[in-house]
């Protein structure tokens, strides 16, 4: 009894070593099936808006001099060439492949391939990031109640400590 319980023990300690790796076509699929290409050819394709905005975020509290100005114009179209290059399918998918292939085995691959065919896959594909956008809100909402609680305690603090010397 002994020996199958330690053979038990050891397969599952030791399955993850021996279970096969997803395939590069596999994982691509898998990229396609949930979404990830796609969102990177939206996310590519908003760039150009997103840099806009953080320019303008820079300048929020003050107005930009003519040669700020000049140089947004100059600077933009060059930053928004450098952050499609950087962050396109094309040069993330190497990466994103062995991320992927470093945490996921081809059973698991083929599975969640599987599941995403079904409709409570696709369920799942489209409410769980539903989920995720509503549970940052909260959090960041939560954050912003704690911050008016974070404050008086840096002052207490700074006050004890000006007391104790």
């Amino acid at each position: 009894m002994k020996k199958i319980l330690f053979a038990l023990v050891f397969a599952a300690f030791t399955y993850p070593a021996y279970a096969a790796p997803p395939s590069a076509a596999s994982l691509e699929q898998l990229m396609i099936a949930n979404g990830t290409v796609e969102f990177f050819g939206r996310f590519n394709a908003n760039i150009d808006n997103l840099v806009r905005q953080d320019m303008e975020k820079f300048f929020a509290n003050k107005k930009p001099t003519e040669l700020e100005k000049e140089i947004m114009v100059l600077l933009q179209p060059k930053l928004v060439a450098i952050l499609q290059a950087e962050l396109s399918w094309e040069a993330l998918k190497p990466e994103l492949i062995r991320i992927h292939s470093e945490t996921l085995t081809q059973e698991e691959v083929d599975g969640i391939l599987a599941l995403l065919k079904t409709p409570l896959g696709q369920t799942l594909l489209h409410k769980i990031p539903q989920v995720t956008e509503r549970t940052f809100e909260m959090t960041g909402q939560r954050l912003e109640a704690a911050k008016s609680k974070i404050q008086p305690a840096i002052n207490a603090a700074l006050v004890e400590l000006k007391a104790i010397k």
